[in-house]
């Protein structure tokens, strides 16, 4: 599949709540301006990720002043060009539309180039506007559970704005009650949720349709995405490379220190050696909570799963989002010897024809699950790299 052409749409705010008429500006891209775009809920090796956070650099043509901040009178951005929305489709030959990006503009980090009129615009993803805001005094109270207080916190009016908000799809893996609810009283929004996401054993994300998700780290109920490597008997290959596979070490803790109060397993200890994280939790004075916690989150990452990185085209993942199922068929190959032809049934010669051999070292069956844990698009090849992990 071939790009036919990208489209570039930005939604000005008309005021502090409320954007105004959609704008495309797709002649205005500054050709090969456009980098990958990357989400993932892995936020390094040995810790633990909450967020899908992405950003997108976009440079665009500005000779006529029409991407200049709201003081120019020539620029679409009436109120502000900071939170402005942007969207980044591409479509094949076909006409087929993918939603590649969908994110907002963070102008603390736009550049301008008055020499050739370019401005280069930081797109940070819809998420990014919980940090921009904070939790008020009073918004949340003693006795709130945590599942009540992350649906508080993403139902304010500003986060409502740009992701779209429904409690039916706020869950969490581990629910208890806020003890002390001052220690949130004017944090940032993104400090507030990471403490519960945590506490919660959950994961924050935003789908397609641009809706807010909160879920434990459970695989989606979704069709697995069936992915094929090199010997596959009916040619269904559609696997460009896999990489980066390893045995998941590097994210497995089997030690969880919640407000001074230690839940281990020994076993893998002994087996692993120790791996500690450690969590202070000041919403929290019960120590039976402590302990639920730190036994909840041992339970999720005491055991070392397999991780590997598989490319294919963007049309064949095209539909999938991360914690999305997928199964994976890798066989070995039947290569012939150089020089020397494979024998066909009903062609080869016995004591002249030469049976070929296996190669491939590592086999995957198609009977075991994973789950997307992180996203890469390739914009300009149109390639799309999965992140997975063994379910």
């Amino acid at each position: 599949m071939t790009i036919s052409y990208s489209e570039i749409l930005i939604t000005p705010l008309n005021d502090e709540n409320n954007y105004g008429i959609t704008v495309d500006v797709t002649d205005y891209l500054k050709s090969g301006t456009i980098g990958n775009v990357s989400q993932t809920i892995d936020k390094g090796n040995y810790d633990i990720g909450l967020f899908t956070y992405a950003d997108l650099n976009i440079t665009l043509i500005n000779f006529d002043g029409r991407f200049n901040d709201n003081t120019k009178s020539s620029s679409i951005f009436y109120y502000t060009r900071d939170r402005a929305l942007v969207e980044v489709n591409y479509y094949d030959n076909d006409n087929n539309k993918y939603l590649i990006f969908s994110g907002i503009i963070n102008d603390e980090a736009t550049q301008q180039d008055l020499i050739n009129d370019t401005v280069k615009l930081k797109v940070l993803s819809r998420d990014s506007i919980i940090r921009k805001t904070k939790v008020s005094g009073g918004l949340l109270k003693n006795g709130d559970s945590f599942l009540e207080a992350i649906n508080i916190i993403l139902g304010q009016p500003k986060i409502k704005n740009v992701m779209n908000y429904d409690s039916n799809n706020i869950t969490v893996g581990y629910n208890n009650v806020i003890d002390n609810a001052e220690q949130f009283t004017d944090q940032n929004t993104r400090t507030v949720l990471d403490a519960l996401l945590n506490a919660s054993g959950s994961v924050f994300r935003v789908d397609k349709n641009n809706n807010m998700i909160v879920s434990p780290r459970v695989v989606t109920n979704k069709p697995a995405l069936a992915l094929y490597g090199g010997g596959n008997l009916l040619q269904q290959n559609n696997i460009i490379k896999m990489q980066k596979f390893n045995d998941g070490l590097q994210r497995t803790f089997n030690t969880f220190v919640i407000n001074k109060i230690t839940s281990q397993d020994q076993g893998y200890i002994n087996r692993y050696g120790a791996e500690i994280k450690s969590y202070t939790f000041d919403f929290i004075t019960q120590e039976t909570t402590s302990q639920e916690i730190g036994a909840y989150l041992l339970n999720e990452f005491k055991d070392p799963k397999n991780e590997v990185e598989i490319t294919v085209p963007t049309n064949t993942a095209k539909d999938s989002e991360i914690l999305d199922p997928v199964t994976v068929s890798l066989k070995k190959n039947a290569i012939g010897w150089e020089n020397k032809r494979v024998p066909i049934a009903g062609v080869a010669i016995a004591g002249f024809d030469y049976v070929p051999y296996n190669s491939g070292g590592t086999i995957f069956n198609s009977n075991k699950n994973w789950k997307i844990t992180g996203i890469i698009q390739d914009t300009k090849k149109l390639e799309t790299t999965l992140r997975l992990r063994e379910v």
